[in-house]
């Protein structure tokens, strides 16, 4: 054998240097008398178990606890039954906390303590909240609401609102044909963390249509329609930034408007084709324009008819219409008929481009 012990025990009772091999060679170890104690004792404040350029393990130079550092610097720190995530270091940056205890954080998980505007804190019981001041001992903390209730319950008596844990899927389900409105709240009221997707599913046959619930709350889409009018059709809300949203997936959807009165008002945000069927009386329809809803561009098709008996069809001034198709107007519907007439978004107004009809069969 090529290598052999350089060095021998002092002592050969109570040895007060160590040999070991490390990288194939021979080399002593520091005393053990300074640095582990084999039974009882404590290591220094400022001591560090080192794995070779791997990590280390330490304890808090800020406080109590025992810190885990990899060799990029990243840390993790349990402290006081609660695993700390530090991003460069520390005191670092405090990305996640998570605690063993049922609780909410405390006002002064602040910035001495790594702790930055948005900061995740999880309980044991499932609950978020993230840091949106990390002040000095007045740190604020908004929960992040586990059901779907964070939008408000829907307006409707027979709705009911089922979620994931996490809020991540809001099931709504009823059977009515009016849509229930599912609310959207200011952050102030009930936070959601900025960039998750949150999927609404419309479980039943009755609609469910996305509203908000107050005017600074901000939904943005390439698309008017609000509503889910096919069951296990779904949508997808993503908060921006503050109090602005992101509505996605919105099917364009048909929407039937059921028995109606005379002096019917469209809403484009129902749908991008509405369907009236059979129409039982007179009547003037008229187009949602105030709030704007839609976007220029944007396009409406109305079915009507089917009827048993000759009805008379007509649309109030505020929408625009050619001088030929004013001539049509107001029109009288043929027994068991279909008429589909189309819409155009342009310039602020709605205007009737085009009226097809009458067809033998119904247009669904």
């Amino acid at each position: 054998m090529s290598n052999k012990l350089t060095e021998k025990p002092e002592s050969s009772t109570q040895p007060s240097h160590l040999i070991g091999i490390v990288g194939g060679a021979f080399r002593r170890l520091p005393s053990a008398d300074g640095y582990l104690p084999l039974a009882g004792g404590t290591m220094d404040s400022d001591a560090v178990i080192g794995f070779d350029g791997a990590g280390s393990f330490r304890a808090n130079p800020d406080g109590p606890g025992v810190d885990r550092v990899c060799a990029a610097a990243i840390v993790d720190r349990w402290r006081e039954g609660r695993l700390w995530y530090l991003a460069d270091g520390s005191p670092g940056t405090v990305t996640l906390i998570k605690s063993i205890f049922d609780e909410s954080p405390y006002n002064y998980f602040d910035a001495t303590m790594g702790v930055i505007a948005g900061t995740i804190f999880e309980s044991i019981n499932g609950k978020r909240w993230a840091c949106i001041d990390n002040t000095e001992g007045a740190a604020i903390w908004r929960l992040e609401s586990q059901n779907a209730l964070t939008f408000r319950d829907v307006t409707g008596e027979d709705a009911i609102v089922a979620a994931d844990a996490h809020n991540r899927l809001i099931t709504v389900t009823h059977s009515g044909a009016t849509p229930v409105d599912l609310w959207v709240l200011l952050q102030s009221d009930a936070y959601i963390q900025a960039g998750v997707p949150i999927v609404v599913r419309q479980g039943g046959t009755g609609p469910v249509r996305i509203n908000p619930d107050d005017s600074n709350v901000i939904i943005k889409s390439s698309s008017s329609v609000r509503v889910l009018s096919e069951q296990d059709s779904t949508c997808v809300l993503t908060r921006l930034f503050d109090d602005t949203w992101l509505l996605s997936g919105m099917p364009a959807g048909r929407y039937q408007l059921g028995n109606i009165g005379e002096g019917v008002t469209l809403d484009p945000t129902y749908g991008s084709v509405q369907l009236c069927y059979p129409l039982n009386t007179d009547t003037t329809f008229s187009i949602l324009n105030t709030p704007v809803v839609a976007k220029e561009g944007d396009t409406l098709t109305l079915v009507v008819g089917y009827t048993n008996e000759a009805l008379d069809l007509d649309f109030d001034a505020s929408i625009k219409r050619s001088t030929a198709i004013n001539a049509l107007l107001p029109m009288t519907l043929e027994i068991y008929k279909s008429y589909s007439l189309h819409f155009l978004y342009r310039g602020g107004y709605w205007v009737i481009q085009a009226i097809d009809g009458p067809t033998d069969e119904r247009i669904d």
